[in-house]
């Protein structure tokens, strides 16, 4: 969701106009929450990949195998090959 989603959902969602200035600090306050979090889920991500291959090549998994493994994967599993 970007800036201007989030302004659009809370404008839907509260009754009343917002004054330039309300906007522009609703979309700060986003900028400021959103940015650290997103940089920490890419972080996570890489580490996550990192551990996948790490664990491919502990068990000595040809490409054919780890393909078969993200074709099968469960649908809750949380990133793809």
């Amino acid at each position: 969701m970007s800036s201007d989603e989030f302004v659009a959902a809370v404008r839907q969602r509260r009754k009343g106009a917002f004054s330039a200035a309300q906007l522009e600090q609703l979309r700060a306050k986003f900028n400021r929450a959103i940015a650290p979090i997103r940089h920490e889920l890419q972080v996570a991500l890489v580490l996550q990949r990192e551990i996948n291959d790490a664990a491919n090549g502990a068990y000595g998994l040809a490409s054919d195998e780890i393909d078969l493994l993200w074709r099968t994967a469960p649908p809750r599993t949380p990133i793809t090959g």
